[in-house]
């Protein structure tokens, strides 16, 4: 509990500048349930969200179906 009271005072608006507020919610919630704030844990945290969404979002790439299973034949 220590470590999420040492954030301080500065560091949160500098993280919801950043990043969102929705996004830094997010991380202490998730850093709250791992136990993970010192150590730069809430920026790994937050990198990691960051990369694993993006991965989520990205658009899919088309695909092709070969000739075997295109439509219309047999």
């Amino acid at each position: 509990m220590a470590a999420f009271l040492a954030i301080g005072a500065g560091d949160g608006p500098w993280l919801v500048e950043l990043h969102g507020v929705a996004a830094v919610d997010r991380v202490l919630g998730v850093a709250a349930l791992v136990g993970r704030f010192a150590d730069n844990g809430v920026i790994r945290i937050l990198a990691y969200q960051r990369k694993h969404d993006a991965e989520l979002t990205a658009p899919a790439k088309p695909t092709a179906c070969s000739r075997a299973h295109a439509p219309g034949r047999p």
